[in-house]
């Protein structure tokens, strides 16, 4: 039976994790974004409007000024990310997702688009906007500059209201749980990790969507490989039940992390996925009762618990 105060504590040691890993390991555009180490900086505009008749809800970013600049170059090349989504008992449901276009060599980059949805009135009073300002590297690697959230419960946008917001600390949000079993086999020198259960808020309610999990196994921040699962249809709870195995010696199992990664596909297009979430998973945030612990503790014996998943 769930309850809220495991779910705390699984979000305290999934947070703990992100943080030991720096979240450092990134790989390509819906790859992990790095959390700056910088001083917060910068300002975002934007405006909202909603159309009650028609039950549209418009959001237009108009720029972010004073950006810090990375590296050696004064300038940056950044886009935003936009999430609107609303609060469920156990997780975020994501209803929308966004990404704006690129705008490169400037600190106070000037985005002028808009963006426009579906939200029955009674849905958009419980929802909140989560816009994320991100640095691009030619390497499609994302830093992170901050965050501007705002909640709709209070707000009146029957005229378009127009905000000047300050960056805030990215804050990670938990979209959905994991149900994975760890194993592992001294003498073999494997891991086995078992993707069991998803559960997660929609993203799409189309029922043209299938999901996967890409599970990435790193030593010591160090990719190694990484192998996903058959994509199945998307549920209220997507059952997997996917064996996967990683060598790696005893000793390496202590420095080891795993990330699982919860994409959704959507058949009606070619070549698309949206990440939904991750789980960290390893020895760095063990502690009495920690999974990785657990499976230590437990030889050639699966161990299984729930994670939050985390975007």
């Amino acid at each position: 039976m769930y309850k809220p105060q495991e779910s705390l504590q699984m979000l305290n040691l999934s947070q703990q994790c992100c943080d030991r890993v720096g979240l450092k390991l990134i790989q390509s555009n819906e790859d992990l974004v790095a959390e700056s180490k910088d001083e917060l900086t910068g300002k975002l505009k934007f405006s909202l409007s909603y159309d009650k008749k028609q039950s549209k809800l418009q959001l237009t970013v108009l720029q972010a000024s004073n950006l810090p600049a990375r590296h050696a170059k004064q300038s940056v090349d950044s886009f935003l990310r936009i999430k609107l989504f609303i609060s469920l008992p156990r997780y975020q449901c994501i209803l929308h997702q966004w990404n704006t276009k690129i705008v490169k060599n400037t600190r106070n980059p000037c985005f002028g688009e808009r963006f426009t949805c579906s939200v029955e009135s009674n849905i958009r009073k419980k929802a909140n906007l989560k816009l994320e300002v991100l640095d691009f590297d030619k390497y499609s690697r994302f830093d992170a500059f901050g965050e501007v959230r705002v909640s709709f419960s209070n707000l009146n946008l029957s005229n378009a209201t127009e905000f000047c917001e300050d960056l805030q600390k990215i804050q990670k949000d938990v979209i959905g749980e994991i149900f994975v079993s760890l194993k592992y086999l001294p003498t073999a020198q494997k891991l086995e990790v078992t993707p069991l259960k998803v559960k997660v808020g929609c993203l799409s309610n189309s029922p043209d969507t299938d999901i996967y999990i890409r599970v990435d196994f790193y030593i010591n921040q160090h990719k190694m490989r990484h192998q996903k699962t058959p994509a199945n249809p998307k549920s209220e709870i997507t059952l997997f039940n996917q064996v996967i195995f990683f060598t790696v010696s005893e000793y390496a199992i202590n420095q080891s992390t795993i990330i699982t990664s919860v994409y959704e596909v959507s058949l009606a297009k070619v070549s698309t996925r949206q990440l939904l979430g991750r789980a960290y998973i390893g020895r760095e945030t063990s502690k009495e009762g920690d999974h990785w612990l657990s499976m230590l503790q437990s030889l050639r014996q699966p161990v299984s618990e729930w994670h939050p998943l985390l975007i």
